[in-house]
């Protein structure tokens, strides 16, 4: 029997090569991928990301519905402020793409006041009022979209002048806690303002975040307790307590996850799903201080 020509052999292996190729790129081998993009769009990301290449490939793709990430501010040495995303499928921090040339500059400390730290959501806080971002008119029975603030009724009094900054929204409310341990609810959708309970003005003890706006969690950052409301007995219910979140100062609530900046500047992640909750710390960048957290869906790539 007669060999085969040298360049029927490397043809051969060529399409063997290409064959190999193929099915390792393949999603999940033996299946079409747009039949296994399907299958694999029901796991969690991070049970992709662990697998292969591909899979972790798919999770920032536009097939899997964006998982949250933590968007934090925080404040160089230089004194000016930086946003940056972590990603917690990689564990890795990401820069947020810069705003738009010749935007201004946001401080931490303001050159024209002595010994005062300026918030980042002091736009505006001398302000009695509450204002909402109107999406929607009515223009000749048609709805457009509308890029305008509606006013909304005033504050009783200015009690919560420089509060309201922090409202918390809740359960289609806005609760508004100050300094003196005054609370007041603004009711959205009849625009009017009442009393907040005297339970829940009582566990408003530090920073306090809403889940899906529908569970209120609050840190005594005194002892260190984190806490839930309770609703229906209008009082606090304690399911934490650590060393950690003494002196805590801000905090976000999202996916089950509470994020939080601690006193000493942890960013420290709290899951109550589970019981009891499990909690861990992301390591920040050196050299820089967070200022707040945020949790939104992950950047596009």
């Amino acid at each position: 029997m007669g060999s085969k020509s040298p360049r029927k052999r490397q043809r051969l292996v060529a399409q063997q090569q290409d064959k190999d190729r193929r099915q390792e790129q393949a999603l999940i081998p033996g299946l079409p991928d747009h039949i296994a993009e399907l299958c694999l769009s029901r796991l969690h990301p991070s049970l992709l990301f662990s697998i292969c290449r591909s899979w972790r490939r798919l999770i920032y793709s536009p097939l899997i519905p964006p998982f949250p990430s933590l968007y934090t501010l925080f404040s160089s040495p230089d004194n000016e402020i930086q946003l940056l995303s972590f990603d917690p499928m990689s564990s890795k921090w990401e820069p947020v793409p810069p705003p738009p040339v010749g935007s201004l500059s946001l401080l931490v400390h303001h050159p024209s006041f002595i010994s005062r730290n300026l918030p980042v959501q002091s736009i505006s806080a001398a302000a009695r009022s509450v204002e909402r971002w109107d999406l929607e008119m009515e223009d000749d029975d048609e709805v457009s979209i509308a890029a305008r603030w509606k006013k909304m009724r005033q504050l009783k009094d200015g009690r919560f002048s420089t509060d309201a900054i922090d409202a918390v929204g809740w359960s289609g409310k806005l609760c508004v806690v100050n300094v003196a341990k005054q609370g007041a609810l603004y009711d959205v959708e009849n625009d009017v303002w009442e009393d907040m309970p005297e339970g829940m003005v009582a566990g408003w003890r530090g920073p306090v975040a809403a889940m899906d706006e529908q569970v209120l969690y609050a840190v005594d950052k005194a002892k260190g307790v984190l806490s839930r409301y309770v609703r229906e007995n209008d009082e606090w219910e304690e399911i934490m307590e650590s060393e950690r979140l003494r002196g805590a100062h801000q905090m976000a609530a999202a996916a089950g996850r509470l994020c939080v900046i601690c006193g000493d500047g942890e960013i420290l992640v709290i899951n109550v799903v589970v019981a009891p909750p499990r909690s861990w710390v992301v390591e920040r960048p050196s050299g820089l201080e967070p200022l707040a957290v945020h949790v939104l869906p992950r950047m596009s790539r």
